[in-house]
């Protein structure tokens, strides 16, 4: 009985240290950030190195835990979930061709998508309004897809911002 309890203790420390030793490991990522001009850096003196994506990523290079950061930004200003459906012709093809152009095929692919401001506009932008239902579906088509080519991969919806009366840009945002 002593015998077994040790044996137990032994392969749950072993399991312990195992399981420590894998978290120190640094995981590397590869992310293909979509979505619209937010995404792009628009308006911003120089999206290079100022766009939500660069300072989510320098972000991400500064943790202990996390190795190689790559990333591609997929921002086009004026682009709904419309745009980015596998059945419009439109960038989807892009965000694959991004994803499959990383050179380090072992990183952690991550999609992180922000899209819903144009979708939410009254006119102007391709197919909007994209109503909440329509909305829902697209980013689950979108998905579903990425998800579907690239097993394994993560995919990361960012809260949208919704209804902006003061963001006339071509196209009318109303409450």
């Amino acid at each position: 009985m002593i015998k077994l309890k040790i044996s137990l203790l032994t392969a749950f420390v072993i399991l312990l240290c195992v399981t420590g030793a894998f978290a120190q490991v640094k995981k590397d990522l590869n992310i293909v950030f979509i979505g619209n001009s937010i995404t792009y850096g628009s308006g911003l003196s120089d999206p290079a190195t100022e766009a939500p994506p660069v300072i989510a990523v320098n972000y991400l290079k500064q943790q202990s835990n996390i190795g190689k950061v790559e990333f591609v930004n997929q921002g086009h200003s004026g682009y709904t979930t419309v745009d980015f459906l596998p059945s419009t012709n439109g960038v989807f093809k892009d965000v694959e061709k991004a994803a499959k152009a990383f050179t380090d095929k072992q990183a952690l692919l991550i999609f992180s998508v922000k899209l819903g401001t144009n979708d939410s506009a009254i006119e102007g932008p391709r197919g909007a309004p994209v109503f909440p239902e329509v909305y829902y579906q697209n980013l689950k088509t979108i998905a579903d897809s990425l998800l579907k080519e690239f097993p394994g991969s993560i995919v990361i919806f960012q809260h949208p911002v919704w209804y902006s009366p003061n963001a006339y840009n071509g196209a009318k945002y109303l409450a």
